[in-house]
């Protein structure tokens, strides 16, 4: 389930979640219900609609989204739908987009909102026409946690996820994102794995723990925790272990326009960049 987020530029608090079948639970669909005004949904006989009615609606009401797990076709990400992030204008376009993490750890999906007007169809496969992929090859634990913050910032939000054993990612929202690679990257996913530009995010790392097959198992933006005006992020390492009897690491990296490397390691955490919290056990 996701919180505020206005893709159909209408002015009103739209709301996204994802449900599986229990007949097929390796399959899932994501809905989203359109926010309404008071009149409405004060009228139980309008609102809200039953699911079947987005599906087999005219998008008016709302829309139902697809990956590979419940799409016939061939370029929507491949799993099954994960977790949301709402909220997020990623392309800096002043619309929300919705981010969409996926369950079986092989796919980000930015779906990018539209102005007011241009309508949604009642059913949305997640391909290029829509939005953009970011995938990761090397494990099957990406995009399994998604957020959203503005953490250099820069006035644009930035998607905080991670690839959890290996890394944790922030890619920096942009008015330019589909020039990265120099060409359009919505016809085909962009990989994380190759080189990542500093100019288009920063991969977090953690070399010196004694146990890293967890570190990014959960990322989120968190606000502004050191009060600095600067939106700041946690990254999580719960299979460290801190003392004898105690496991779980949590990293507090705060925001600021310095951020312009592409890679960044905790091991190398100061009082500049964040701060450490240990697991504790009683």
């Amino acid at each position: 389930v996701s919180g505020e987020s206005d893709l159909n530029s209408d002015g009103r608090s739209d709301w996204a979640f994802v449900a599986s079948s229990i007949s097929s639970p390796d399959n899932s669909i994501g809905y989203v219900l359109f926010g309404v005004p008071p009149h409405i949904a004060s009228n139980s006989s309008l609102w809200p609609p039953r699911l079947d009615e987005l599906s087999g609606g005219d998008g008016s009401k709302g829309f139902v989204f697809l990956s590979s797990s419940t799409s016939p076709k061939a370029t929507t990400p491949a799993g099954r739908i994960g977790p949301l992030a709402s909220g997020c204008d990623f392309n800096a376009d002043s619309i929300d987009d919705l981010i969409i993490g996926g369950a079986d750890g092989v796919f980000v999906f930015v779906l990018f909102g539209r102005a007011v007007g241009v309508g949604w169809p009642a059913i949305v496969e997640l391909d290029s026409s829509v939005g953009v992929t970011f995938v990761s090859t090397s494990d099957v634990h990406f995009g399994m946690t998604v957020s959203c913050t503005d953490f250099n910032a820069d006035g644009h939000d930035d998607i905080v996820t991670s690839n959890y054993g290996q890394w944790a990612l922030v890619l920096w929202g942009s008015s330019n994102w589909n020039n990265w690679m120099g060409s359009p990257t919505t016809a085909v996913p962009y990989d994380l794995d190759s080189t990542l530009d500093p100019a288009h995010g920063m991969k977090i790392t953690c070399y010196g723990a004694n146990d890293v097959s967890q570190f990014g198992f959960f990322t989120a933006g968190v606000g502004d925790l050191n009060s600095d005006t600067y939106e700041d992020i946690m990254v999580s390492n719960r299979g460290e272990q801190v003392t004898a009897n105690a496991n779980g690491r949590v990293f507090l990296l705060w925001g600021s326009p310095q951020w312009t490397t592409s890679t960044f390691s905790v091991d190398d955490l100061s009082s500049d960049h964040g701060i450490i919290i240990d697991g504790t056990y009683d």
